[in-house]
């Protein structure tokens, strides 16, 4: 079996449960007139519903991040708007110069005091990685760990609002925030219904079509049938937090 990451389209799902629903063809469901019970449209938001759950459950969509800007004095960072959870985090930032503030200083690049006459230490690249850390843990570290400033050593996840990551101490120059982190892949629609996945795993998002479709309010419901598929997606998620490990 294929476990490397590839492109699975998911109009083979569609395509492979239209007749275990009690359609004649894939055209009949998607006529307007009359309308169908169920449409292609609702199959693919159960789909993607799927793949949202994946993301928490499952360590499947993992990326590497660097979307995000680290601004000087500003210790909370905005997360993208499909993240779920940090695996890893570094900072990476411009440090040095004769004001000390790095390449966020006053002078360009290759002006004085940066210039290799003038005498001033060229700016450097700083990394570091920086260790989870639960809010409750900061204030046992450090009683004013809001206001502390310095170079970031730590971050926090439930610091600050939901969607931001906290570094501590605060930021004293810019940078960028480097993750490892699980995200959301993107929305799975008609036309737009390639997702990044073993191609192993379409039976998965066909199990999710089909158990919205039986537990829809409809004359065609069947609780029995939507278990027993929501059943049978568990046991896949089991085999697939063996293969990629849990979610977050």
């Amino acid at each position: 079996m294929d476990l490397q990451v590839s492109q699975l389209d998911l109009q083979n799902s569609v395509n492979d449960i239209w007749f275990r629903l009690g359609f004649l063809s894939l055209a009949e469901m998607e006529e307007t007139e009359p309308a169908p019970w169920v449409t292609v449209t609702e199959l693919f938001d159960w789909m993607d519903e799927g793949a949202k759950r994946l993301a928490y459950e499952v360590g499947l969509f993992v990326v590497f991040d660097a979307s995000v800007a680290i601004v000087p004095n500003n210790g909370v960072c905005a997360l993208p708007a499909t993240h779920v959870f940090t695996l890893l985090a570094a900072t990476l930032a411009f440090t040095g110069g004769s004001d000390g503030t790095g390449l966020t200083g006053t002078f360009a690049w290759g002006t004085a005091p940066w210039g290799a006459g003038a005498g001033a230490a060229a700016a450097v690249l700083t990394y570091g990685l920086l260790r989870l850390t639960s809010v409750r843990d900061l204030y046992s570290l450090d009683g004013n760990w809001p206001t502390t400033v310095g170079t970031p050593g730590r971050a926090s996840l439930d610091a600050s609002a939901v969607g931001s990551i906290t570094l501590y101490p605060i930021p004293l120059v810019a940078g960028t925030l480097f993750q490892i982190c699980q995200e959301y892949p993107p929305t799975v629609a008609s036309g737009t219904s390639t997702i990044a996945v073993p191609t192993v795993l379409q039976d998965y998002f066909s199990l999710a079509a089909l158990a919205g479709a039986r537990d829809k309010e409809s004359e065609e419901r069947d609780g029995p049938m939507a278990d027993h598929y929501k059943q049978r997606m568990d046991l896949y998620e089991q085999v697939m937090q063996h293969l990629w490990g849990g979610g977050s």
